[in-house]
């Protein structure tokens, strides 16, 4: 029994205390022995197994293999024979692009293909030739919706680029959300460059007609082709839709094009063979582009019957389904087709959908389906208490009877909260969040009626501005009416609420959440929402206090990540994607059914998840788009947001994008920046993309920001902050007397606990009360400044409002041409100067199909009173006699250009634009083409004399062109010319001029009769002399710029030949001297380097405090960093403390002209800029008298005296390892090593290094 027994030591062994070698000090003399080392840690973890070179290569080989098997796995996944086929969506991005055209290439590509189309329009191909399917879907090219819809559940976005036009705003815009919402793997084709190559050398057709000069002051000329337009060559057009594509889509920027069938077989076979893009919203949840539909109707309510292809994850018939725009729905029954109705083999097959045998997967079990039900129901009764109960009361009372001091404060205060502060719940009679939205705006309830507004102005003033701006205004027509009715149109209730939203924002952004006290409410029950932190940052905030009856809705999360993995790890049981399905869904209503059938769009259906039909707090952390987003949004303004699959119209409220568990409330979402909208919406798992649209009056829909989802979090805190401001009235040492932050007693004391601080930093608390009226003694740490200001900071939290609409009106359809209101005012030019345009595709639907077009030049192209002049006189003119067959009419570079169908084409060549008789042909040339081929030219006919006719008919006659005279026969009718000019001019001088009869005068005007006005109004004449005075100043700006260009380059020329005069005539001096002693037999003993060149070469691990500070000084932050150096002294000192970290030595001229221009970055605003041009140097160093490269490089390598200025304007040089690495860091130079001098030994490692 003894033998098995065995002394084990616990943990609480006695251990001696261990000897101090540093004696008794305290903690500051021991950190100042130790001079900055560090004792190296001791690891508590495990040291890592680490394998050896061949488990290395194993593992590596196995990596590969499993790569390469899941590429092939889902390369598979698609276009097989049980496999659903490739789903490519074709996007026009011009209207003159004829989608249909490419689908008929690709059908015809392959001679062994099978081309069938569904009942919903999509194109099956299926080609023998690569073993796989295509689907191929036309979304209409004008509906935004419809292609964001088709382009969710593609598989490949086949993008059509127009060759010759630019792209518009609507494509911009169109390209912008697809990427934003999620790019499926792109393939650019473009279908015209056959087509532009055709158009080098083609001489234009060229018609005038001056019957409408009289009423557009214009000259109107017929002309089928613009005269404008330049051949390019079919390379180079290529080369540059190529280079505008890798702009947009960097990393695939191949293009395709469609002018042969080996084309079309390519683009197959890079559809079927390129790497697919993962889309997470879509690969994680089953989903369906609709094949065929069939709506079987039950009342107002009835069963749509989807047909199609299951791709993505397996679907349950229990589950629920989303259809974009129409909402969520449950599922009666799932049934597969036992044929696949578009096989990739159908030699020896029937048409498959006629008689398939249809087999039923599953039907919904109503106990255990997923109900439609997302959120709540609400019980006020079963809410919990948080009012402190008798006891908690009578407690209270005894320990704080002492203190306790009788005051009045608002309905609602609650012992949770501190002393001072008040933040009643959010009660039906209470002021809401619709009150505390806009604290700025609020205040005018509270002022007074004279009060001045925030631009400095009265309300009489600001009228007045209104007013005079509303006189400038102009609207273009040619009836007498229209502008006595101009006011009647204007809703001047619109135009004040703009006008005051951008006073608000401008406010917002100048002085940010500053707000004044208003005098005639108490600040108590005016702020008696809000509380004081202590520290933003630091401060409990409690996330379920005080929340509002719609928290009570909403579902909320104990851990939403790893709820979300969880759903996402788990296996659904139903339908296995790859088959041909029909799925019955129920309970649809029947005007959605109709609206989709009117507007001709795919459908897609996609299944939900677990719990994402509830609603939750859902936060978005959105970004300004730079095409849409020019002016500011406010909070709880109504938005479309489209998240993923989902789109609705939300109101939200904005705040910062910042870490923390609280987050300062946005008031706008200015342009340009970023941040998180917060609203009620349904929940949905991450990652998901997020699309924000801001509808217009006139129904068009502008993308204002992007983003994704952030969070599901109903205990994000947004806290609006509110800053009571105040000034000092007298500043003593410590103290100061406060003014203007409160204006009676009773509010100083009520905000006594809150923390002050300062504009100039200084912070304090409120001491005492002074007198009545609001005057307050302040205790800082620090003493104030007069021009200080003191600011008092409230919080209160803000809630989202429920204003959640699942039916979101379509946008009207993209590439039309809207006419807008076009004003005078110099302001109003200004401000739509800065908004970026929507610009308009060049050509229409029309002009692509060959039909010809009339076009208008302008006397004045920027005056655009007579645009629209012109284009009105235009219009009617032409509706007088073509009536309503009038195809476009838009304006575009100086040119009106109208489409005309092809018969009216030549009616207004022959009538003029006129009825009653035809136009003229006297000014009519027509210009035919001649045939190619001369067997096909009509033989001229002999000449004959024809009888004589008459004026009018030979004006009709068309004539041949006469030839081109010689110079001898110019030369004789210029001496006839001369000679007959004579001849009238001497009879003119014999004759006597006979007496004029006296004209008679004009009777006067009768006092009734109206004054004829004038042709052109005054404030238009003034525009025009305005707009030249300021082209002519612009025109002379630009003459002097360019010969100040022009003085700048040829000095730079002079001082660069300047340089290397005196660069040559010191190298040629140091060669004579090198001669003459080498003649005399005595040495030359060179010239002490002034210039040296640093460059660090080791880290800061355990590195001394003096030689860190050193190695800053130099600007060598970081390893490989290079700077010049003025050698004296002090420098030369400070190279020998740093030298076991550095290597440096003597540059010559070449090696500092291969630093600067190599890798020269010159330090702009704090910022590291390249240096690639002159006008950087001049503009930094122009008072230097640095003003070029050549002259920095002078001054560095001469060590001038401004060597300080031009070194500092240089960023450190960022030089690569040299080229065979270093031999060893930690030996001097002179020794074999690296760190050290080199002296000229430097320019041979440098030329390695740059």
């Amino acid at each position: 029994m003894a033998m098995s027994q065995a002394h084990r030591p616990s943990a609480l062994k006695q251990q001696n205390k261990k000897h101090r070698t540093l004696g008794h000090k305290s903690k500051s003399s021991i950190a100042k022995s130790n001079k900055g080392r560090v004792a190296a840690k001791n690891l508590s973890k495990k040291i890592k197994f680490e394998l050896n070179r061949e488990q290395r290569k194993n593992q590596a080989k196995q990596i590969r293999a499993s790569k390469k098997e899941e590429a092939a796995f889902r390369k598979r996944s698609l276009g097989t024979q049980f496999k659903p086929p490739f789903l490519v969506s074709v996007v026009p991005l011009s209207p003159s692009i004829n989608p249909r055209s490419v689908l008929v290439a690709l059908g015809e590509c392959d001679e062994g293909a099978t081309v069938s189309t569904s009942p919903q329009g999509i194109t099956h191909i299926s080609s023998q030739r690569f073993k796989q399917r295509f689907s191929f879907v036309i979304p209409p090219a004008n509906d935004l919706y419809a292609i964001l819809d088709s382009v969710k559940t593609s598989d490949t976005l086949l993008l059509l680029w127009p060759g010759e036009e630019e792209l518009g705003g609507d494509a911009d815009l169109l390209l912008s959300s697809i990427m934003a919402q999620g790019l499926p793997t792109p393939v650019h084709v473009v279908t015209d460059l056959e087509e532009l190559a055709q158009k080098e050398g083609a001489v234009g057709q060229e018609m005038e007609t001056d019957e409408l000069e009289q009423d557009l002051g214009s000259k109107l000329s017929l002309d089928p082709q613009p005269t404008h337009f330049k051949p390019h060559k079919k390379h180079q057009m290529k080369q540059n839709l190529i280079k505008e594509i890798e702009t947009r889509f960097p990393g695939s920027a191949k293009l395709h094009t469609v002018e042969k069938p080996q084309d079309a077989l390519l683009i197959l076979r890079h559809i079927g063979a390129q790497k697919q893009r993962p889309i997470f919203f879509r690969d994680n949840r089953p989903h369906i582009m609709a094949e065929k539909l069939e709506f079987l109707p039950e009342g107002p309510t009835g069963t749509l019957r989807v047909h199609g292809y299951l791709r993505g994850k397996p679907i349950s018939v229990n589950g629920l389904v989303h259809i974009p725009g129409w909402g969520e729905f449950q599922m009666s029954a799932i049934s597969i087709y036992q044929a696949d109705p578009y096989p990739l083999d159908r030699r020896g097959k029937e048409d498959n959908m006629i008689g398939a045998e249809i087999r039923l997967l599953g039907e919904a079990d109503s106990n255990i389906q997923e109900t439609l039900i997302s959120t709540n129901e609400v019980d006020p009764m079963e809410g919990e208490q948080t009012w402190p109960t008798e006891e908690e009361l009578a407690e209270a009372e005894k320990f704080t009877a002492p203190k306790t001091r009788t005051k009045r404060v608002p309905k609602g205060t609650s012992d949770y909260q501190a002393a001072w502060i008040v933040d009643s719940d959010n009660e039906e009679g209470s002021i809401g969040d619709d009150e505390d939205d806009g604290d700025d705006s609020n205040m005018e309830e509270y002022a007074p009626v004279d009060a001045i507004s925030q631009d400095g102005m009265s309300q009489d003033d600001g009228n007045d501005e209104d007013e005079e701006s509303d006189e400038e205004y102009e609207t273009v027509t040619v009836t007498e009416n229209e502008g006595a009715n101009y006011d009647e149109k204007v809703d001047y209730g619109e135009e004040m609420g703009a006008l005051q939203k951008m006073r608000e924002a401008r406010e917002d952004a100048m002085f940010p959440d500053e707000v004044d006290t208003p005098q005639d409410v108490a600040a108590r029950i005016r702020f008696q929402k809000y509380r004081g932190l202590q520290s933003f940052r630091t401060s409990v905030w409690d996330p379920n206090e005080n929340l509002p009856l719609d928290y009570s809705r909403i579902f909320q999360f104990e851990d939403f990540q790893r709820t979300r993995k969880r759903v996402l790890r788990e296996e659904t049981y139903g339908a296995e994607p790859g088959g041909y399905l029909m799925i019955d869904v129920k309970e649809v209503p029947h005007h959605l059914y109709k609206e989709h059938i009117a507007t001709h769009s795919p459908l897609v259906m996609f299944g939900l998840l677990p719990h994402e039909q509830k609603m939750s707090v859902v936060n978005f952390v959105v970004k300004s788009h730079p095409q849409g987003h020019f002016r500011p949004i406010k909070s709880k303004e109504r938005l479309i947001f489209h998240l993923g699959f989902r789109r609705f119209a939300n109101c939200p409220i904005f705040s910062e994008h910042t870490t923390g568990n609280k987050h300062k409330f946005a008031r706008y979402f200015h342009p340009g920046s970023t941040v998180v909208a917060t609203m009620f919406a349904p929940i949905t798992f991450s990652p998901a993309s997020v699309l924000v649209f801001r509808e217009r009056a006139d129904g068009a829909q502008d993308l204002v920001a992007t983003g994704s989802l952030l969070s599901v979090d109903p205990k994000r805190i947004v806290t609006k902050r509110v800053v009571l401001s105040g000034h000092p009235f007298k500043v003593n040492r410590k103290t100061a007397v406060v003014r203007y932050m409160f204006f009676n007693r009773e509010d100083v004391m009520w905000f006594k606990p809150v923390e002050l601080r300062t504009k100039w930093g200084r912070r304090g608390h409120i001491k005492e009360p002074l007198g009545t009226h609001g005057h307050m003694k302040c205790f800082f740490n620090g003493q104030l400044k007069s021009q200080d200001t003191i600011l008092l900071n409230l919080y209160k939290r803000m809630f989202p409002k429920w204003t959640m609409d699942p039916f979101v009106a379509r946008p009207p359809p993209l590439y039309t041409f809207h006419t807008a209101h076009h004003s005078d005012s110099d302001d109003e030019e200004e401000e739509e100067a800065q908004q970026p345009s929507r610009k308009r595709s060049k050509m229409c639907h029309s002009e692509a199909a060959g039909i010809p077009r009339a076009k208008v030049h302008c006397r004045d192209p920027f005056n655009i009173y007579e645009w629209w002049v012109s284009l009105f006189c235009l219009r009617v003119v032409l509706r007088n006699t073509l009536g309503s067959q009038v195809a476009a009419l838009w304006h575009l570079s100086g040119v009106v250009w109208l489409a005309l169908p092809q018969p009216l084409y030549y009616t207004v060549c022959s009538s003029g634009g006129k009825t009653a008789a035809p136009a003229p042909a006297k000014r009519l040339r027509v210009r035919k083409k001649k045939p190619a081929d001369p067997a096909l030219r009509k033989v001229a006919k002999p000449k004959t004399v024809a009888p004589a006719k008459s004026a009018d008919a030979k004006k009709t006659k068309r004539t041949r062109r006469p030839p081109k005279p010689t110079r001898a026969e110019i030369a004789k009718a210029r001496v006839a010319k001369a000679a007959a000019k004579a001849e009238k001019a001497k009879a003119a001088k014999a004759a006597k001029p006979a007496k004029p009869a006296e004209a008679k005068k004009p009777a006067p005007a009768k006092a009734g009769a109206s004054k004829k006005l004038p042709a052109v109004p005054e404030i238009l004449l003034k525009r025009r002399k305005r707009r030249v005075a300021t082209k002519k100043h612009k025109i002379a700006a630009i003459i002097q710029a360019k010969k100040a260009l022009r003085t700048k380059r040829m000095t730079i020329f002079r001082r660069a030949e300047k340089y290397i005069k005196e660069y040559r005539k010191v190298e040629k001096q140091e060669v004579d001297l090198i001669r003459e002693a080498k003649k005399e037999g005595s040495v030359i003993v060179p010239a002490e380097a002034k210039l040296a060149f640093v460059i660090r070469i080791r880290g800061v691990n355990q590195i001394h405090p003096k030689v860190r500070k050193v190695l800053q000084l130099f600007r060598l932050l970081q390893i490989n960093n290079g700077v010049f150096v003025k050698l004296n002294k002090a420098t030369i000192n400070m190279l020998r403390i740093a030298e076991p970290f550095i290597a440096w030595g003597y540059p010559n001229l070449k090696t500092v002209k291969q630093l600067v221009y190599k890798r020269g970055f010159g330090k702009i605003e704090h910022r590291r800029i390249p240096l690639t041009n002159n006008e950087m140097i001049e503009k930094k160093l122009k008072s230097k008298g640095i003003i070029c490269v050549e002259d920095l490089v002078h001054e560095i390598y001469t060590v001038g005296d401004n060597f300080q200025a031009a070194t500092n304007y240089l960023w450190p040089f960022k030089l690569n390892n040299p080229t065979g690495g270093w031999r060893k860091k930690t030996t001097h130079f002179v020794e074999g090593g690296d760190f050290g001098n080199r002296e000229d030994q430097i320019n041979s490692l440098l030329a390695r290094m740059i």
